[in-house]
Formats: C-alpha cells, sequence, structure tokens
C-alpha cells in the first residue's frame, strides 16, 4: 500500500455533493479531516464535519471545544451534537448506536458521511467475530460502504495501518485528542489491541493486511449468497412457502433462512440451532405446529406456509377503533388500508358509525354470495394463521358488520357494484 497521501482518498470517495466527516478530535478522524482538506480544492462537493458529545466523560466538554477550534481554524463548518444516554447495560453499544441515529439525521441522498476506520479497526472487528463463531456475513468486517439515513457512510482509511496515521499526524497534525476509555482492558476490543494484537505482529507482520484482504473476500461472498437467496426465491415479506424451502438443497435452505432473517432486521440464530430448526420446520407431520425459535427471532409454520418475526410478547389489541372515513390506520397490532375496486360504497365510510372491532371470533357474519359463518371459521378457511385470528378485525357499524378486511364484503346496504367500490385490506403486524 502506498504511504497515505490526499490523493490516495480520491478514488475511494462515493460521488456526492457534500461530504460530512464524523470528527471526534481523536488522531484517526483529525488524520481524516486534514486529507479532506487537502481535497478540497479538488472536490465539486464541501465539506463539513460533525462531532457527537455523548456526554459519558468528564472531559466530553472540553473534546467538543477541541473539535470546534479546530474546524474553526481550517475553516470547516461543525455540526455538533449532544447526547443524553441513561446509565446501565450495553452503555458502548447504546452509545454507538445512538451516535450513528444522530449522524443519520444530517445526511440527504446527496450527502456521505466519512468515517476513520482503519485497518487495525478491521482486523480486530474480524478477530472478534471469528472468536465470538460469526458467519460469512460477519467476517465481512467494517464495510467500506453502506447506506445510512437517507445517504451513504464510507470508509476511505480501511487500507491503511493505524501506525500510518499516526505518522501522517505527528508530521501534518500533531495537536489529538486520546480518549482514555481505549486503555481499559476489560473491553474485548482493548484487551485484543493491547495484549493479543502485538505478538500476533511480532510473529506475521502483515496480520492486518492479511484481516483486511479476508473482510473483503467475505464481503463479497457475501454478496454472491444474498444474490443466489434473491434467485431462490427472497422476497421482502415476513411469510414465505415451505415448499420454496423444501424444494432446495439443505446448505442453500439454509442460505435462504439466512437472508430472509436478515433482511427482515433480526438477528440470526446459530448454526447448530437453524439446522435443527430448519428439520423440524420442513418434516413435522403436518397436524403439528414447529418452531425455531432463537433470542431476537422466531420463524413458525402454519400449514404450507412459513412465518418470520421477532418473538417475544405480541403487541397489544384495542377492543374499538372509530375511523373517520376510508383512512389508512397504522396500529399496534397491524395496518388497515384501502384497495379501490371492491363491493364497499364509500359514501357509507363517512357517516361517522364506522369501527373496526377486534376480539370477534364468535361474531357470525354472512360473506357476499356465500353462507352466513362465524369469523373463526371464516378466518380458518383463509389460512389465516392461529396466533392472527384473534388480532383479525371486523369492519362495522353499531348494527351491521360491513366486510372482514382482505377477506371478504359482507351482505349488507353498504355493498355496491360501483367502480368506486372500495375493499379494506389488513396487514397483520409480524409480532403477533
Amino acid at each position: 500500500m502506498s504511504a497515505l497521501r490526499p490523493e490516495s482518498l480520491l478514488h475511494r470517495l462515493p460521488d456526492a455533493r457534500r461530504y460530512l466527516v464524523a470528527f471526534s478530535g481523536g488522531c484517526d478522524s483529525l488524520v481524516l479531516l486534514h486529507l479532506m482538506r487537502a481535497l478540497r480544492p479538488r472536490l465539486s462537493a464541501t465539506l463539513q464535519a460533525a462531532h457527537v458529545n455523548h456526554g459519558l466523560h468528564p472531559d466530553a466538554s472540553r473534546w467538543a471545544a477541541h473539535c470546534r477550534a479546530v474546524c474553526n481554524a481550517w475553516d470547516i463548518p461543525l455540526i455538533s451534537h449532544t447526547l443524553n444516554l441513561d446509565p446501565g447495560s450495553n452503555l458502548e453499544a447504546r452509545a454507538r448506536e445512538a451516535r450513528y441515529a444522530a449522524l443519520a439525521a444530517d445526511l440527504d441522498r446527496e450527502t456521505v458521511l466519512l468515517t476513520a476506520h482503519h485497518a487495525d479497526d478491521q482486523a480486530e472487528t474480524v478477530l472478534l467475530r471469528v472468536l465470538r463463531g460469526s458467519g460469512v456475513s460477519g467476517l465481512g468486517g467494517i464495510r467500506r460502504q453502506r447506506g445510512l439515513g437517507e445517504g451513504r457512510l464510507a470508509r476511505p482509511l480501511l487500507d491503511w495501518r493505524r501506525g500510518e496515521l499516526q505518522h501522517y499526524a505527528g508530521i501534518h497534525c500533531p495537536h489529538w485528542l486520546d480518549d482514555p476509555a481505549n486503555q481499559d482492558l476489560m473491553r474485548d476490543r482493548n484487551f485484543l489491541r493491547h495484549r493479543i494484537m502485538p505478538p500476533l505482529r511480532e510473529r506475521w507482520t502483515a496480520v492486518e493486511r492479511g484481516l483486511v484482504q479476508l473482510a473483503d473476500d467475505a464481503a463479497e461472498t457475501d454478496q454472491l449468497l444474498a444474490e443466489l437467496a434473491r434467485l431462490d426465491g427472497l422476497k421482502g415479506a415476513a411469510s414465505m412457502p415451505l415448499e420454496r424451502i423444501q424444494s432446495l438443497p439443505e446448505h442453500r435452505a439454509r442460505n435462504l433462512l439466512r437472508h430472509w432473517i436478515r433482511d427482515q432486521g433480526l438477528p440470526l440464530p446459530g448454526r447448530r440451532r437453524l439446522v435443527s430448526g430448519l428439520q423440524a420446520l420442513c418434516s413435522a407431520a403436518t397436524d403439528r405446529a414447529p418452531e425455531l425459535v432463537w433470542p431476537g427471532g422466531r420463524i413458525r409454520r402454519h400449514r404450507h406456509q412459513l412465518y418470520l418475526d421477532r418473538g417475544g410478547p405480541p403487541p397489544a389489541v384495542p377492543d374499538v377503533v372509530k375511523l373517520a372515513g376510508a383512512e389508512e390506520r397504522q396500529l399496534s397490532c397491524g395496518r388497515l388500508r384501502w384497495q379501490a375496486g371492491g363491493f364497499l360504497a364509500a359514501d357509507v365510510l363517512d357517516t361517522g358509525d364506522v369501527q373496526l372491532r377486534f376480539g370477534a371470533l364468535h361474531t357470525r357474519l354472512v360473506p357476499l354470495g356465500r353462507p352466513a359463518k362465524r369469523l373463526g371459521r371464516l378466518l380458518q378457511e383463509a389460512g389465516v394463521p392461529p396466533w392472527q385470528r384473534h388480532a383479525w378485525p371486523v369492519l362495522r357499524t353499531p348494527e351491521v358488520v360491513l366486510a372482514v378486511p382482505g377477506i371478504c364484503v359482507c351482505e349488507s346496504p353498504a355493498v355496491t357494484d360501483s367502480p368506486s367500490g372500495l375493499m379494506p385490506l389488513w396487514e397483520p403486524d409480524p409480532g403477533l
């Protein structure tokens, strides 16, 4: 790798109208800001910095003042954020999430956030994930680019080591801040950095380069596996036909499940649990209701369909919700929306008497053109899973049931054959 110079970053920067440098005042972010300042005449984008004050250290206000002073001296506009985090467990992880949330709010479609992660950070991340039993996705480590909020996040320094950044800073910008928390050996990353990496580096001098290359290869492999999952039928839905899984070889079925889980924003189960759970989902008798459950997620089977949710307590279900016309409503247990071309007269919805009523499984109703049935039986015949039925609403006035959203319109004076008719639809919350 060539010596660190401003022009080294040019082909590592995504196109943007504005670059926003995450600036903590430490050596790494100071070097990145200095490099971007040197590049500013050659960029067709504006340059800003953003500092996040977590308020977790007695010197936090002094660090924020230092960042303001540097940006003022370098004529770089600075955006400042101050967080108020509650003490407690997982403070470091919560601080990181809050920091990225604050920075994401600063981004638009034409802005790229730049962070100063480098090769040593990448090597430590990959080793930590190896020790924690991570899969291919985890071994991809710190991604060079990804979406964040409405914009993008990029790490242009991943090919340079910490020592190279410190050498650059010693020459060009020697006044940086050191966070004493980086010496706390109770933190896994610090223990790895100070106790494990030095002897590895003595034996294998290019250990960081090798781990960076491993991360790049793993990220590329993960992208190929995601493309394979899409070819095998991955869609952005919380349910999936069981047949889609059963038709695949085991290794491709596991890959499809992993990417389905990840795409829904849930943590992945361990390999052993995934293997045994997949076998149960695919081979259990038709009268059984197998589940794959792990911390943070759950897959349930009903008939020939798989349903994915986050597990835990189900969302609250109201008794009655009044409606004002054909309005879309997002509730804790699901979402009501409307589709044109149904058989429900739109003017009936403007009377002020229409409501959604829940927990009415024993209600007897008459679907249009079909025999009378209880709601529970109708939902069963429609293939609605048992755990969703108690939270499936009926649309009604005080006198009559008008429709079961997403299932049928009922016999009533509100039925119309006009093209302006509506059909209510119901999307249950996946957590039910």
